[in-house]
Order: structure tokens, then sequence, then C-alpha cells
């Protein structure tokens, strides 16, 4: 058995399915995951196969280490540089092992990342032989920082299994289209700008076209002020999907978005994309004039023209805009994502 552990931050749905798909399609693996924190709907339990145990079992950093070195270890993948406590074991035991950091940072030519550059045999070649990255953006990133691609894996970060079992099937019985959000409702999120746009178009166009938002945060009252929102609030997954089946595309404006795996779900289920450029996963998953589009979250006329040249697209158009959305967004699957994984042992 090869021995793999994690040391992770909050133990998501997505994450989750990837490794109950791991232990299915590749028994030959001990894996164990020390996490941080997990998302209330999972249950551990539901997993036997694989150990999880939470970081404060743990009284110090040294007792994780020595936890840690006593096991045959192959492979320690730790959540980007995080936590100190997790960089103190994977600098520890780098030459009894294969460390890999797993990173959703994308690439940027700013002076931040001028100075990471400069820094990186520190920040991050002192800890990790490998980085795991999510997408182009972020394999980039790890080229800058003095990775080769031997040594950068792709495809993290993967949808829920329940998304690659759905479809939603576009139908246009009016000419009021219905946009999607799903997410935080706070600033950086940028809805506000969207619901703007919406509610301006409908003006000029004499049109009625609706913003559905799912998720909470300090923006409702806000957000309520939009003739064109309605606000659903938190949804589970099956709500979500459900929802999904009656809007006519999904938008992500976030001025910024490591990756954004809403994303991948919403392409999964086939609805066509409006998406900010700050978005990591647009890289990946938006294509111009073919699944969707995208724009600059900053430039309030670049979204609009965004959704404008959505909303003229025909009937045919968009639907085939949604189909493409799906083909785009399954080559990234829990296939993709175990035989990354497997590429890092080498």
């Amino acid at each position: 058995m090869v021995k793999i552990i994690f040391l992770y931050a909050e133990i998501t749905t997505y994450f989750f399915g990837c490794l109950r798909y791991l232990a299915n399609k590749f028994p030959g693996f001990d894996v164990e995951v020390v996490y941080l924190d997990k998302f209330d709907n999972i249950n551990l339990e539901s997993l036997p196969s694989y150990k999880f145990i939470n970081k404060n079992s743990f009284s110090s950093k040294q007792k994780l280490y020595e936890y840690l070195k006593n096991k045959s270890l192959k492979l320690l993948l730790i959540s980007g540089r995080m936590d100190k406590d997790y960089l103190y074991s994977a600098k520890k035991l780098k030459e009894k092992c294969i460390t890999v950091s797993l990173q959703d940072t994308q690439y940027s030519n700013n002076f931040k990342h001028k100075i990471k550059k400069l820094f990186a045999k520190n920040l991050y070649k002192k800890y990790f032989h490998k980085i795991w990255s999510t997408g182009t953006l972020h394999s980039a990133f790890a080229l800058s920082m003095g990775y080769e691609f031997n040594n950068i894996g792709k495809g993290f970060y993967v949808a829920d299994e329940n998304f690659f079992k759905e479809q939603v099937n576009l139908q246009f019985t009016g000419k009021s289209l219905k946009f999607l959000f799903i997410g935080r409702l706070v600033k950086e999120k940028n809805i506000q700008a969207l619901a703007e746009v919406i509610d301006e178009i409908n003006i000029e166009t004499n049109s009625n076209h609706s913003l559905k938002i799912i998720g909470k945060g300090k923006l409702v009252k806000e957000l309520e002020e939009y003739s064109c929102t309605d606000l659903v609030g938190f949804k589970d997954i099956n709500e979500i999907i459900s929802i999904a089946k009656t809007c006519h595309a999904f938008c992500l404006p976030s001025k910024y978005e490591p990756w954004g795996v809403v994303l991948h779900e919403m392409a999964l289920l086939g609805l066509p994309i409006l998406s900010s450029f700050k978005c990591g996963a647009s890289f990946d998953l938006v294509h111009n004039n073919i699944n969707g589009f995208k724009f600059n979250p900053f430039d309030k006329q670049s979204i609009k023209k965004s959704v404008l040249k959505y909303i003229n697209l025909n009937k045919e158009e968009k639907i085939k805009y949604g189909h493409l959305s799906k083909v785009i967004a399954t080559r990234y699957n829990h296939d993709y994502w175990c035989h990354n994984l497997i590429s890092l042992l080498d």
C-alpha cells in the first residue's frame, strides 16, 4: 500500500468526492487527512477506508511532525502555505518523502508576485518538491517559482460528482432571461455591479431579465433594492441543481477568485457562462464566443457588453453555448484528478 497524507484546511464536499472516487477506483492507496475544519454536511465515517484526523488532536507542531515521521510516507500534500505547523512538517520530511503544495495562486506580473519570485527558494522550494495546481494560470505561477513542467500537477479542484450526473435543458419560452449567481454575498464577489447592469438593460430595452441569487452574506439588504434580483438564501446541492435547471446563464463577476469551483459546477450542468477574467477557472473553462463571455469586473461597461452579447444570441446559439460548456467542463473530472495525483508519485 502506498501511504499518502494530506495536511489540509477545510474538507469540502468536492474534495471529499475526489477522495471517495480515489478509494473506489484505486484501492492501492493508504490515505490519511489531517484537517483544520470541514463542511457540516460531510460524514467522514462514510469513507471508512481512509483516516481523518482533526489537527486539534495534536497539541503542538512537534507532535504532528512526530506522528508523520513514524509513517512510511510516500507522498505528503499540503494546503498552500497557509499553516506554519504544516510547513514545519513539510520542511523536516522533505528528505523522507515527496512533498507537494496544493496551490490556487494565479500567475500575475504585479509587484507582490515579483517579490515572491525573488524569494521562491525560501517560500516554496525549501518545503516542496512539487506543486499541484488548479488550472493553467496556477501552473504558470508554479513555473514562475522555478518548478519544471514534470513537477507541476493540474486540476486539483474538481466539482462534486452530483454535477457530472445532471444536465440543464435550456428552455426559452419568452424574451426574458434568468441569470444565476451562487456564492457569498460580499463586496469582492461584485454582485451589485452585475445587478445594476441587468437593471439598466431592463430599463433601456423594456425587458424583464432577472438575477437569481443563491447564498448568504452581508449584502442581502443592498441586493434586495435592485429590481432584477431574486434572493433565495443558502441552498444544498440538490436545491442548487433544481434552481440552475430553471436558469439561462451563470454569472460570476468576482473582482478576484483564485479558482471558482462553482463555475465548474454550473458549466458541468450545461449553463452558458458569463465570468470575470479575474476568476481563475475562467481561463480554462470559459471561451469567448464559444460557451460564454469574459469581462473586466472593474469596468461596468465591460460587464454590460458581455451580458448584452449573451442576450442578443439567438435561441440556437444559446443552446449551443450550454452544450459546449458541459463538453469543456467534463474534461476536468475525477479520473483526471486521480491520475494527476498518481503522477506526483514519480
